[in-house]
């Protein structure tokens, strides 16, 4: 279900012969696997980096923000690069979640699209030092060309990114 007010999209299990079909106050019901379920993906470009992607601006916590993108068929977006995180910087004004946690294992952060963990070089280049404040920082933002761990309950803005642009 995707909600125009918010913005946001709510995951299903289907539709059932045994269940009323949402109503249209709930929000609207795509099942599609095109591009043209969320028209808002679009192409964004940084020198030789580009990437085909969704902005929203209404705060949520990193978890709302992760299920939105999955429900979309994309991730949170990645920038394992300068370049990459240069156009992210780009694209957001304030702090903005980033697809990288630890919540599986403290420690090691690892990225939306691969689950694969930062290594170090990487975090040095995007001067990413973790510091998990209180033992809680499970999350990474990047606020204000800063990449930093954060609280995963707090509400920022966030970009779905497409693996692949699908069209």
């Amino acid at each position: 279900m995707y909600n125009k007010i918010t913005k946001l999209c709510t995951p299903g299990s289907g539709l059932s012969t045994s269940q009323l079909p949402p109503s249209s106050n709930e929000g609207d019901l795509y099942v599609t696997d095109s591009c043209d379920s969320y028209p808002e993906f679009s192409q964004y470009s940084y020198n030789t980096s580009t990437t085909f992607a969704a902005t929203f601006n209404v705060p949520v916590n990193y978890t709302q923000a992760a299920v939105t993108c999955k429900c979309l068929d994309s991730h949170l977006f990645v920038a394992k690069t300068v370049e990459k995180y240069a156009l992210f910087s780009k694209m957001t004004s304030g702090c903005t979640w980033m697809g990288l946690d630890d919540i599986e294992v403290e420690g090691q952060f690892v990225w939306s699209d691969d689950h694969q963990q930062i290594d170090q070089l990487t975090m040095q280049t995007l001067s990413f030092q973790p510091d998990n404040a209180a033992g809680r920082q499970n999350c990474a933002r990047g606020c204000n060309a800063w990449l930093d761990d954060d609280y995963c309950h707090l509400q920022y803005r966030f970009i779905c990114e497409k693996s692949n642009s699908p069209c």
